[in-house]
């Protein structure tokens, strides 16, 4: 267990310390000057906010460390989307997410099922369980701030709607098109190992202020970011908190887009 977990951490360290310190310079000097789009009440959650965003959030997975799942709040009392609610906009007034959103456990997948491969750690990917709550919150986000998440019309994937397909195809046309009329194309592709586990955090505050992001919603992600605990599961067995430096959950709609 100890192996899975020291492998998991070493994996949402980033390669560049340099890189790192240079970024987070910059934020922070953008940071203490920063002049947002200001909190109006359009911004504010109420219930169709939290029924919609339940409505999204799939069945059937499994239960985060609190145990809460999908079904507990569909099925709940009317009054508990209202307390939610009241509850989320209490969190973007504060600025601070609750100590519960944080917390998450991993689960090591193998990526191919065989037996020589299940005693090297590289062989596995990280599965990460959130509480349900810190979800439905982040869904919450997204679609009230969704102004400040557009993304390029020429990224395909991570998007609702999309995918990579629509990638391939288009690179098909165009090769296609150059190669029957007797011209040669060279291509070059990029893979962006492990994107959303070296995600650098200032990196992204950049990019959300360049968007004039509510400072409400910076810093919450300041503050969620800031606080990144895990633990590895291994069968029944959880192995003790852990906290990583430059790590996104691959869930996260609020990121994916920057990917």
């Amino acid at each position: 267990m100890e192996t899975f977990a020291e492998h998991f951490r070493k994996t949402c360290t980033s390669f560049n310390e340099d890189q790192n310190t240079r970024l987070q310079s910059i934020y922070r000097n953008r940071r203490q000057h920063y002049v947002d789009d200001p909190f109006l009440d359009k911004y504010k959650f109420d219930v169709e906010d939290i029924e919609a965003a339940t409505a999204e959030m799939k069945r059937g997975k499994a239960a985060g460390l609190d145990e809460l799942t999908t079904e507990h709040i569909v099925h709940s009392h009317p009054v508990l989307l209202v307390i939610l609610a009241k509850l989320f906009n209490i969190i973007m007034y504060a600025g601070y997410v609750s100590y519960g959103f944080i917390l998450s456990y991993t689960v090591p997948l193998p990526k191919v099922d065989t037996i020589s491969s299940a005693n090297v750690v590289d062989n596995y990917r990280a599965i990460s369980i959130s509480p349900i709550l810190s979800k439905i919150f982040e869904q919450c986000i997204f679609k009230k701030y969704s102004k400040f998440f557009n993304s390029s019309q020429n990224q395909f994937g991570f998007k609702k709607g999309s995918s990579c397909s629509y990638a391939i195809y288009s690179v098909r046309k165009v090769v296609d098109y150059y190669v029957n009329g007797g011209s040669t194309v060279n291509v070059c592709l990029l893979d962006l190992s492990k994107a959303f586990d070296k995600m650098n955090h200032s990196a992204l505050f950049i990019k959300l202020m360049d968007r004039l992001i509510p400072v409400q919603v910076l810093s919450i992600l300041e503050n969620w970011f800031a606080m990144c605990f895990f633990m590895c599961q291994v069968g029944f067995c959880l192995i003790v908190l852990l906290r990583v430096k430059d790590w996104c959950k691959t869930g996260w709609c609020t990121i994916a887009i920057f990917i």
